[in-house]
């Protein structure tokens, strides 16, 4: 009987983690983020980069 509440327990485990990831409804309630503006300054600079020394 212990070798079948073995198997009984891995079958609950793989189901509720099976059940978890595919349910509608998750706990990550992220808040809504839109586009931030950029505040810095752009680099103007030009750099070749294929240039061999």
């Amino acid at each position: 009987m212990n070798i079948w509440n073995q198997i009984l327990a891995a079958i609950q485990f793989v189901s509720e983690g099976a059940s978890y990831a595919f349910s509608l409804r998750h706990d990550d309630d992220y808040p809504a983020v839109g586009m931030q503006s950029f505040d810095g300054e752009p680099f103007s600079k030009w750099v070749e980069l294929n240039k061999r020394w």
